[in-house]
């Protein structure tokens, strides 16, 4: 008896058709929900300009230094720029 692959009962009612959609991809979306909250916080770049502030307040003779006007910029355009996609992504940014 052989299988016709465009039968669509075949398709949906084969044993191993489903499991793919019900555990591989919801692991994968829950993945990748985790990497892209981890990204959408831009913590890193916070964290860089707290360390800095808090190492040279820890030593009073040492000043700032040059490097963290960069870094401080970067951490604004990223939590900027997360700030604007998220208002799209939650609908209060839409077209119209």
């Amino acid at each position: 008896m052989s299988v016709n692959p465009f039968d669509i009962r075949t398709v949906v009612l084969a044993k191993h058709a489903q499991h793919v959609v019900l555990i591989h991809f919801p692991i994968a979306l829950f993945f990748a929900a985790v990497a892209f909250d981890g990204l959408a916080q831009a913590s890193v770049p916070i964290w860089q300009v707290f360390w800095i502030h808090w190492r040279v307040r820890r030593r009073p003779e040492r000043s700032l230094p040059p490097y963290r006007l960069p870094v401080e910029a970067v951490a604004v355009l990223v939590v900027g720029l997360t700030g604007h996609l998220g208002g799209f992504l939650s609908g209060v940014n839409g077209p119209g």
